[in-house]
């Protein structure tokens, strides 16, 4: 899933990334744009998604179209009111490489992705499956809107939904 997320990236997404003064990269951000949802085109889904999708389980993608997205979008709208991700600078990923991370480079690129969306009158949000990034973010200025427990025939797990404003 995460190539899948990459390739449909390039495509409307927007990229920040760190480098080393030898071109290395250090880490990056992926964020969708207000108006966009990621994999909404068939183009999109083109990019690895579908395959992914081809690959679960009858009872994987039976849970992914029914379960999760339904589940996951209503926490959305609870937390960001209706269509918050569609208002908002989606943040797909947040990598830096394990050696580099407690060194600022994922701060300094939430400042340039916060910055610009400032700027176009939009806040920055983004969901988390791990408490310990809550804390994370929280730390960079997002603010915890909502979290729920995702139902699953296989264990149950947390997300929650942060956002800048």
């Amino acid at each position: 899933m995460a190539r899948a997320v990459l390739a449909a990236g390039t495509l409307h997404g927007e990229y920040y990334g760190a480098t080393d003064s030898s071109g290395q990269i250090l880490g990056f951000i992926l964020a969708i744009p207000p108006g966009r949802d990621l994999f909404s085109t068939e183009v999109e889904r083109e990019l690895g998604f579908n395959e992914f999708m081809d690959k679960l389980s009858d009872a994987g993608k039976e849970y992914f179209k029914t379960t999760y997205t339904n589940k996951f979008h209503e926490l959305v709208e609870e937390s960001l009111g209706p269509k918050g991700n569609l208002k908002s600078f989606w943040i797909y990923m947040v990598m830096v490489r394990p050696e580099y991370q407690r060194k600022g480079i994922a701060r300094a690129l939430m400042g340039l992705l916060r910055e610009k969306a400032s700027s176009l009158g939009h806040p920055v949000a983004l969901s988390t499956t791990n408490p310990n990034n809550v804390v994370v973010y929280q730390k960079m200025g997002f603010v915890l809107k909502g979290q729920a427990i995702m139902p699953s025939p296989w264990a149950d797990w947390p997300i929650y939904v942060l956002s800048t404003s």
